[in-house]
Formats: C-alpha cells, structure tokens, sequence
C-alpha cells in the first residue's frame, strides 16, 4: 500500500463527501471491508479523484450522471451534496438531469417494452423456456430448424441463457 497516496485520497474523499459521512464508514469498518476502505482511499479517492487533469466540479457532474444511469440512487445523493461542495450549482444539476434523460430512458424503455409481452413458463428447475417470437416476414432460412429464422433462434437462445442464469443467480455468459 502506498501511504502517501492512501493519506491523500482520504483526504480528498473527506472533502468532497464530508468528514462525517467518511468518519463513519471508517468506524464502522470490520475486519472483514476495512481493506475495501483502504482500497476506496489508495485507490478510487487517491489515484483517480487526486488526478489534476479533471477538476474537482467535473468529476462530480460525470459521478452524477454516471450513478444516475446506473440506478445508485443512495450514491447519488451522498454525490449530489459533494457535487454542490465541489462547486456545482443547482441549474447544472438539473441541466445533468435533464441532459441524461434522452441518453438513457428511452433506451431502457426500449430494452424492456418487448419483454412485458414474452411470458416466462419453467418447464423443470434451472430451465427456463421463451415463446417463440412470430416470425418476421423475410426470414433468414435455417436449415436446421425450417421455419424459425437465424435471428430469431440466436435471439431466443441468448434470452435463455439470461433468464437461465437470472434464475440459477450465475454471471451472464
């Protein structure tokens, strides 16, 4: 461990989240995520917020809009008040808010539209089977399996895998 830049980027994390909030995550570390806490300060705080190429306010706002997309709301907030310390001011909070809303939502909506119509039967534990989606009107032929496009059978093999994995709580192929 480097001390120097262990010291350094609590330093920087107390700055931008507030000695309170930084004092109590330490005391309430364990044996077991206190070396997660010395990893956030060396590593996450020391080396990528105590990087001088990015000022201090734009690391926030791209904190803000990264854990918006992301969903980590409980993040957000604890952000949310060191964007403000950091100098970020309210009408560029909602210009962020208002600039990430075009970029994500409509992308997510799109991503989940098509699934609220794909119900989801389990014929046997660890098994998970998808309706076949109608075909399209100029399939791709497959000789394997007349009738059910490449597309079709790619996509539906790739759902399965998901759905099979979501369900057995394994990593995503």
């Amino acid at each position: 461990m480097d001390k120097a830049l262990r010291d350094k980027g609590l330093a920087m994390r107390k700055a931008v989240l507030g000695e309170d909030y930084v004092n109590k995550s330490l005391a309430s570390a364990d044996a077991f995520n206190a070396p997660f806490q010395e990893i956030l300060n060396e590593y996450c705080w020391g080396m990528a917020w105590t990087d001088e190429r990015l000022p201090k306010k734009t690391r926030s706002m791209l904190n803000l809009v990264m854990l918006a997309c992301l969903g980590r709301m409980h993040e957000w907030e604890l952000h949310l008040k060191g964007a403000l310390r950091n100098g970020v001011s309210k009408d560029e909070i909602q210009a962020i808010i208002h600039h990430r809303l075009p970029h994500t939502i409509p992308q997510q909506e799109t991503q989940v539209i098509p699934h609220h119509k794909m119900p989801i039967t389990s014929q046997r534990p660890g098994l998970l089977q998808i309706p076949r989606r109608p075909h399209r009107q100029t399939p791709v032929k497959n000789n394997r399996h007349p009738g059910i496009s490449q597309p079709d059978q790619l996509l539906q093999r790739t759902q399965r895998q998901i759905l099979t994995a979501r369900h057995n709580n394994s990593p995503v192929p």
